[in-house]
């Protein structure tokens, strides 16, 4: 793997000839926690407008180019960066790399496409509304990040949405651009071709190189809320804090997040479904950021009544887990989940362009990571130096902190 700087930007160039395609990703320092006041949701909205009409391109979308080759474009926004990113077989690696640097360089923001996204990014947020568990996460979420950058929502909300003009998306946009932009390519493609398209690209070779706004860490809120709604179901998330992706205990926290709620053979899904009845399934998220993270378990209920019982079970549970520490079995159960996770991934390239340009934009230092996408015979025996006896001393310490809940039930 080769990183370089080309034009105050930096270049991942990953090749593998074993692969018949090649992933590309461009990673923008633009997300929701740099938003303030009437900009909320405006990185998402301008991820939406890059995919939509393009200078460059009058007569046919970027996207159709691309999947009347085969391949895909798409976009995805987070609190800490926006990214492009396409998939193509490798005869047509140079065209995608085009692509995808023509529509970073030349969004057009219509106002008619503006005024057209504004109604598809309010009927998102509506949908979104209407699901009970994501609501749920959010409230989860905005309470245990009181304060922080990092509570602001993704989508923002239907006020600054419809208030969004022309002038305030291309200022926020041309803002983004003068911080460093991280272009990942991964799979079996020609590097000087490749290099020598993102020379001729020019790729804002007059920027300023402005350093994204930094933030404190966060300091956790911790509360115990039940709300009431019309809408059908009821739903409880839990929230655990974590760490920050700098931090090396969060490898552990991975562990964990496998243990209370990854597959059917989970603890949680053990005790809740298959001894007692009370859900039907349970889904268990690991959230890392640069200030802080979260451990986040979420379920719902046909019953509001059994809410307060799911409650004091995983009280039970986390309490047991402090004090007694974890089964072996249970342990060397996830060891191998971990294990064949990570071989998964690496059988994936779009998976491992997707990690190098995350960890190289946010400067996520891959020594304090145990997956090696270069070397697996060290990523193999990084896994093996997690051990049990180390494993159950974390927890000892990890479950000093208190676990916070946020409940949405349809029955009073």
């Amino acid at each position: 793997m080769r990183v370089l700087s080309i034009n105050n930007n930096r270049i991942i160039l990953n090749k593998n000839p074993n692969y018949k395609t090649v992933s590309v990703g461009v990673f923008l320092n633009m997300g929701s926690k740099f938003e303030q006041g009437e900009e909320s949701g405006i990185s998402h909205f301008i991820e939406h407008m890059l995919l939509t009409s393009n200078l460059k391109y009058h007569k046919t979308s970027t996207r159709q180019i691309v999947e009347d080759l085969g391949g895909f474009i798409n976009a995805f926004t987070t609190k800490e960066f926006t990214c492009i990113h396409g998939k193509v077989i490798s005869e047509y690696s140079e065209i995608l790399v085009e692509i995808l640097i023509d529509i970073i360089k030349y969004p057009a923001f219509k106002q008619e496409d503006i005024e057209r996204e504004k109604n598809v990014i309010l009927n998102e947020i509506q949908s979104f509304n209407n699901n009970g568990m994501h609501v749920c996460q959010q409230k989860l979420l905005k309470n245990l990040f009181k304060g922080h950058p990092l509570s602001n929502e993704i989508l923002g909300n239907r006020d600054s949405i419809r208030k969004f003009n022309r002038e305030q998306l291309i200022e926020y946009y041309l803002e983004t651009l003068n911080r460093e932009i991280v272009i990942c390519i991964t799979g079996d493609f020609d590097e000087e071709r490749i290099i020598d398209i993102i020379n001729k690209k020019d790729i804002f070779n007059s920027k300023k190189n402005i350093t994204p706004r930094q933030f404190n860490k966060v300091i956790y809120s911790n509360f115990n809320i039940i709300k009431y709604h019309s809408n059908l179901g009821n739903y409880i998330s839990f929230a655990l804090p974590g760490y920050s992706y700098h931090e090396i205990d969060t490898v552990y926290l991975s562990f964990l997040t496998c243990i209370l709620g990854y597959g059917s053979t989970s603890l949680l899904n053990r005790i809740l479904r298959d001894e007692m009845g009370l859900i039907y399934n349970l889904n268990a998220y690991l959230h890392t950021y640069n200030e802080g993270g979260a451990l986040i378990i979420s379920t719902t209920s046909n019953s509001a009544s059994n809410i307060d019982r799911i409650i004091s079970i995983f009280g039970e549970v986390i309490e047991r887990l402090k004090n007694r520490g974890l089964d072996k079995k249970d342990f060397d159960r996830v060891h191998s989940i971990i294990k064949s996770q990570i071989l998964f991934k690496t059988e994936n390239p779009h998976d491992i362009m997707l990690e190098l340009g995350r960890n190289e934009l946010l400067g996520i230092n891959n020594n304090r990571s145990i997956v090696d996408y270069n070397n697996l015979n060290k990523t193999m025996e990084n896994l093996k130096e997690i051990t049990y006896e180390y494993f159950c001393d974390f927890l000892k310490k990890f479950f000093e902190q208190p676990f916070s809940y946020y409940g949405l039930l349809n029955e009073k």
